[in-house]
């Protein structure tokens, strides 16, 4: 009876570490703000550092495309040659490390903004907003988990415009180490 109060009080213990754990980690909750600003508000709530540099390995493995008009023959061969995983090895350096809204979207060039950015406690829910090639936009959004060396998101793109299209993908990204001589950067 006495052992199983202690395990009762262990558990009740530890769940109580994990919840305050949480509590304490750095978070960013941020809505309509620019690259500059999310950078600025990662930096000062310290998630500037939860994304290590190095050489990075990524797998995008797409779920669905949708594009009006496309007959279903086209889009089965698409999604036939878009299924073959594609794997991308790229360099992040220290200061890209530091930009991690970048690091989610692949785009952090100034000209988008961010609908919605949150970051915390190795989660994050990103919605991105850039001008179009076409005359449209692009609506980016990426969910997933991450650590400093791990990246596992669900990506989805729908873009306006001229030629609009939806398209969602798994994507999952690992520090394999150190940057390489000759690797590609982000």
């Amino acid at each position: 009876m006495m052992r199983e109060m202690n395990m009762r009080k262990l558990v009740l213990i530890t769940g109580l570490c994990g919840a305050l754990a949480a509590c304490n980690q750095p978070s960013v909750s941020l809505t309509n703000v620019s690259a500059d600003e999310v950078e600025k508000q990662t930096k000062a709530a310290g998630l500037g550092s939860q994304i290590k540099a190095g050489e990075w390995e990524t797998k995008v493995d797409l779920l669905d495309i949708e594009m009006p008009g496309i007959n279903p023959a086209m889009k089965a061969e698409m999604l036939k040659r878009a299924k073959e995983t594609k794997v991308h090895s790229y360099c992040i350096s220290e200061e890209e490390a530091k930009r991690p809204g970048g690091i989610f979207t692949g785009n952090d060039t100034g000209e988008c903004t961010y609908s919605k950015f949150e970051m915390s406690a190795g989660k994050v829910d990103i919605t991105m907003v850039c001008p179009g090639q076409s005359g449209g936009k692009m609506t980016m959004h990426v969910a997933g988990t991450f650590s400093a060396d791990t990246i596992a998101a669900v990506s989805e793109m729908k873009g306006e415009g001229q030629f609009p299209m939806q398209m969602k993908a798994n994507v999952n990204s690992r520090r394999l180490g150190e940057c390489k001589t000759g690797s590609p950067k982000k």
